[in-house]
């Protein structure tokens, strides 16, 4: 069978519905306490969130707000406001905890203090005002010199609660997020004495899982560079293969045959790769339309290394024909002509 000739345009692939990341009953579950109880607990929490304001008064012996006495008062007052299934007062003192653990520059328990009030504010539905907490909670981890938490895996969170809001913004986040996971600087030659975590290899897939999710198949195949970075570093070899074959999958969905036919030809220049289960998957996926077998192709979306990618990713496969990647049947030979008599 001849080569097959790219069609004019290609089929893209329907965006898939955005995925619920998040239940928001896990977060407002009832402490399961009697009435009684939890009129107890909410009262306990009165005293000490009232205990604790004391502290940001000033007296004749007390000059200015004391944030560090005070939030001992106010963690103790949210975990009884949540024992009471009181989630508004609870969000409210995280938030009022959040600010003393900054003005006492205790960037650490901010981090988690933030955190902690941005999951009961996206839980209570409002995701705009749940991604700028997170915001919040990210900065105080920069502060923190990395200390505690890692600022990308806030900035991923914040990503997740804009997407119900704006899809737009959401994206912008999750782009500033894999920025700090993997700097700019640390694709060039010598690195620039990036060094890779275990977190930011978590925010690149979680990046690529969004971005597919959503359909930003431009922003997750850019990935690419980073995801080479901290996979190389964790000794990840699955993982970066398998983005390797996400991509071809990606290509033939979205921009047909010839363009994912020229990525595979990329692909092969790495010899680590060349030797992999994946590859030779690509190279059969791949074959299946270089020779028009509309049979050969259903048997190959059936691979386990295909089916083993992203949800996204798989379902895109399975919408995958010939005719729709670009690929025209081979010509007919031409008949003989009758011999003359």
């Amino acid at each position: 069978a001849r080569r097959a000739k790219p069609a004019a345009t290609a089929a893209r692939a329907p965006a898939p519905a955005p995925v619920v990341t998040r239940k928001r009953g896990d977060v407002l579950r009832s402490s399961g306490l009697p009435p009684a109880q939890r009129a107890e607990k909410k009262a306990e929490a009165d005293k000490e969130y009232k205990r604790g304001m004391k502290y940001l008064q000033t007296t004749l012996t007390r000059w200015k707000p004391d944030h560090f006495s005070a939030v001992t008062y106010f963690e103790r007052a949210a975990r009884f406001y949540k024992a009471a299934d009181e989630h508004d007062e609870a969000r409210n003192t995280y938030l009022t905890a959040a600010q003393s653990y900054k003005e006492s520059e205790d960037f650490g328990n901010a981090v988690k203090a933030f955190a902690n009030a941005a999951d009961l504010t996206e839980a209570l539905g409002n995701e705009e005002e749940a991604a700028k907490l997170y915001r919040e909670a990210a900065f105080c981890a920069v502060d923190s010199g990395g200390r505690f938490d890692h600022p990308e895996e806030y900035l991923m969170k914040a990503a997740l609660a804009m997407a119900g809001t704006s899809i737009s913004k959401a994206v912008d986040i999750a782009k500033e997020a894999v920025e700090v996971a993997v700097p700019s600087s640390a694709l060039g030659a010598d690195g620039g004495g990036y060094q890779p975590t275990t977190k930011a290899l978590d925010c690149i897939r979680n990046a690529y899982a969004f971005f597919c999710e959503y359909g930003k198949l431009d922003e997750a195949m850019a990935l690419g560079p980073r995801f080479e970075v901290v996979c190389s570093w964790a000794q990840q070899d699955l993982t970066w293969r398998q983005f390797k074959l996400s991509c071809t999958v990606i290509t033939l969905a979205t921009a047909g045959f010839e363009s994912a036919w020229s990525l595979f030809e990329k692909h092969l220049q790495d010899s680590d790769y060349l030797r992999s289960d994946q590859c030779a998957v690509e190279e059969k996926l791949l074959t299946t339309f270089k020779n028009f077998d509309p049979e050969a192709l259903e048997e190959a979306k059936r691979a386990r290394q295909l089916q083993a990618l992203n949800p996204f990713v798989v379902r895109s496969l399975a919408t995958l024909t010939l005719e729709g990647c670009g690929v025209l049947p081979p010509e007919p030979e031409p008949e003989p002509e009758p011999e003359p008599e």
